[in-house]
């Protein structure tokens, strides 16, 4: 159990309207985990925000509650504000959220976390964001229900590479197999995220490997795609 967790979870037990928020350009990793929190928090009977500046990747569309993600902050008195998989506040970098003071919990596994919650929940032994909440979840004793087991299950596939990357661990494939038992499928979540790449993307990719280089003294490849490339491909 992480020290974090009785904290964070009186904090969102007593509040009513809570606001859940990413990093800008966000990732199935942070939106899953917090569309997983949205869900655990409406079945809780809260009242429930999900403001992401960019809005859906249209990858990960096919997360349950995705629809209702804005970018505007509505104008509702929130008691509490949820951060999913930001190192430092400002990465939300959208200023409805950053002008906030209300009682922030920092929900992150990066290992340069700058601890800027009132509670932070933070482990940078877990594989992502999802495994954390996961664990969370269990703690608290909340259901894990079908469309929670998918966005938990879509944040640990995309963040360890389908399980590939040395971030899997025991503790990362005992929660998946956990959320598959709830219905959720490593192959719907491949088919959305890794499978469907429309043609913009593909080009995208042409472009960054195109302007790959190998570094002799690190032995490394490495490549840079810069904005306006990003643009010109659309």
């Amino acid at each position: 159990m992480h020290e974090s967790f009785p904290e964070a979870k009186q904090l969102l037990e007593n509040a009513n309207t809570i606001l859940l928020t990413t990093h800008e350009r966000t990732d199935g990793d942070d939106l899953g985990s917090a569309l997983a929190l949205a869900h655990i928090l409406k079945n809780l009977g809260k009242n429930v925000a999900v403001v992401v500046k960019g809005g859906v990747p249209k990858q990960l569309e096919f997360l349950p509650m995705s629809e209702l993600v804005s970018e505007t902050v509505p104008d509702w008195e929130f008691d509490a504000l949820v951060i999913s998989g930001c190192s430092v506040r400002d990465r939300v970098k959208h200023e409805g959220i950053l002008q906030l003071h209300i009682p922030t919990i920092n929900l992150d596994h990066h290992p340069d976390n700058q601890m800027y919650g009132e509670v932070n929940v933070v482990d940078h032994t877990k594989s992502s964001v999802a495994e954390l909440t996961y664990d969370f979840f269990k703690f608290a004793e909340w259901e894990l229900t079908y469309e929670i087991s998918l966005c938990l299950l879509t944040g640990i596939v995309t963040d360890t590479g389908v399980f590939m990357h040395s971030n899997t661990q025991a503790s990362t494939l005992a929660a998946a197999a956990e959320l598959m038992t709830k219905g959720a499928r490593v192959s719907t979540v491949t088919k959305h995220t890794y499978e469907g790449k429309d043609l913009e993307s593909l080009k995208a990719w042409s472009k960054a490997l195109g302007n790959a280089h190998y570094d002799p003294a690190k032995q490394m490849i490495y490549s840079i795609i810069t904005a306006e490339e990003l643009d010109t491909l659309g």
